[in-house]
Formats: structure tokens, C-alpha cells, sequence
């Protein structure tokens, strides 16, 4: 259930939030009765004022020393991609002719035969695989997202949902690392936030994002 970076190293379990691969049918069983259970017990609470179904979403953040950890590369993630290629190209020739890039281009003989980039366009990976992976990364957490708020307002129709999101504003922007799609994911619930750290390092003082 580990997410799995480029590399095939599993994401450490004491390490970091948001280790676990949302595209593995074991992760997405245990969040739903956890999900569920939470409903249960608080729905009705008069101390509940909304509720925050995640803090801080997308792929471990915490990078490994020397290296851009991208998650994740699981057999599980693999077949779910495979799945949102066939849905956006239809035909084997389609995703061949759009990825055609470089110099010289892998040619795949079916949709199965797809591996997920492990390279970036900076580490000369090709462009558009690059930008169909990063898509699906991101569709893939929206639709997570998406899929709690459903649940919840299938048994909550009061209370507002809570989303707080977290991107590296200096090198990370729109959360391309972390795989996530701010703006889409700002559609699914009531009220999105964005966390900021001014006193890290003591940004408020020089960086003017943080000063207000």
C-alpha cells in the first residue's frame, strides 16, 4: 500500500503524511470505512463545525537527499494510468504519434505496453508523457477528493467541507511535484485554503507573499 517512487523505493511509513498510493484498492477500502466511521460518530456532534477531509494533499513532499521523488509507480498506479491513456488517445497509434518527441521515440504495440515516465522534461524526459503522467497524477487526487465529499454529503448535507493545500512557493508552484491540481481541486469542496510558513526561516521579514 506504500507509494513507490521512480526509483522503486516505498515510501517510508514514519516518515511523512500521505505515504500510502490512493491508486491501491487496499488504501482506498481501509480510508472508506475510516472515512465512514468518522461520519458515524461525528455527523450529528454539536461540536462539529465543518469538516477537513485532508491536510496538506499530493505525494510525499519530503524529498530523499539528491534526489525529485514522483509518486507514484506502483503496478496498481501503472494499470490506472494505462486506463486514463486509453480514455484520452482511444488507439495505440494515437499515444505514439503524441509522444513522439525526441530524436529517437519509443513506439508501443499496445496500451498495456505503456511504462509512466520516471524522467522530467529538465532530466530530458520526453514533454508530453511527461504532461499526460502529471495529469493523471492530479485527475487521480481530484477524484479522490471528490469521491469523500460524495460519501460525506451523502450522509452531511450541513456541514461545509475543508481543503488546506500546500506547495514549495519557491520551486513548486502549482504543486506539479506534489501532483496536484490546485484549481481542480478547489472545486470539490466549500472552502480551500492554501497553508503558508511565514516564520520558516524568517520569510515574513523578505519575502513579500508572506509579510500580510
Amino acid at each position: 500500500i506504500q507509494a513507490v517512487n521512480k526509483d522503486n523505493h516505498k515510501q517510508y511509513l514514519l516518515g511523512t503524511y500521505n505515504w500510502a498510493c490512493i491508486d491501491h484498492p487496499g488504501f482506498q477500502e481501509a480510508h472508506k470505512k475510516y472515512l465512514n466511521a468518522l461520519i458515524d460518530r461525528y455527523a450529528d456532534h454539536p461540536a462539529l463545525g465543518y469538516w477537513q477531509i485532508n491536510n496538506e494533499p499530493g505525494y510525499p513532499f519530503v524529498q530523499e537527499k539528491g534526489a525529485g521523488n514522483i509518486y507514484c509507480y506502483c503496478d496498481h498506479s501503472r494499470a490506472a494510468f494505462q486506463e486514463f491513456l486509453k480514455k484520452k488517445y482511444e488507439t495505440i497509434e494515437a499515444l505514439n504519434e503524441n509522444w513522439q518527441w525526441l530524436a529517437t521515440n519509443l513506439w508501443f504495440d499496445s496500451l498495456e505496453d505503456v511504462e509512466m515516465p520516471r524522467t522530467t522534461p529538465a532530466a530530458w524526459g520526453a514533454v508530453t508523457p511527461w504532461i499526460d503522467w502529471h495529469q493523471f497524477r492530479a485527475a487521480s487526487w481530484t477524484n479522490q477528493f471528490a469521491s469523500e465529499v460524495k460519501i460525506i454529503r451523502e450522509n452531511d448535507s450541513q456541514h461545509p467541507i475543508l481543503l488546506n493545500t500546500f506547495v514549495y512557493s519557491r520551486w513548486d508552484f502549482f504543486g506539479i511535484l506534489l501532483g496536484i491540481n490546485l484549481w481542480e481541486l478547489a472545486k470539490t469542496v466549500d472552502i480551500f485554503g492554501s497553508d503558508l510558513y511565514p516564520g520558516i526561516g524568517n520569510r515574513y521579514k523578505k519575502e513579500r507573499e508572506y509579510i500580510s
